[in-house]
């Protein structure tokens, strides 16, 4: 029997383009509370039961910004951040391909 597993998984894994080569996955996330925006490139993700709402997700080359009239900038003190999905209010995905 094969066990349906959460969609944020389907949208966070990299679809295949014209030549069979993986697509790159970017995420934007809307923190809640007003605690700003993250941007970045998925690098991994944790797998955990539907009903657990703390799925973590890794983005690399990752931007921050304080809120939605400022520009991102780099993160300090390094380009990678690891998101809890139950932290974030809006998250937006795009599959981009390669090359």
């Amino acid at each position: 029997m094969q066990v349906a597993q959460p969609a944020i998984y389907t949208a966070l894994k990299p679809e295949l383009d014209e030549y069979d080569r993986q697509k790159y996955v970017f995420v934007e996330a809307e923190l809640r509370g007003s605690k700003g925006f993250y941007t970045g490139q998925v690098s991994d993700y944790s797998l955990s039961k539907d009903e657990d709402p703390h799925k973590l997700v890794l983005l690399r080359n990752t931007r921050y910004r304080s809120d939605d009239s400022t520009d991102y900038g780099p993160v300090t003190p390094g380009e990678t951040v690891l998101i809890d999905l139950a932290d974030v209010l809006i998250l937006r995905i795009q599959q981009v391909p390669k090359g």
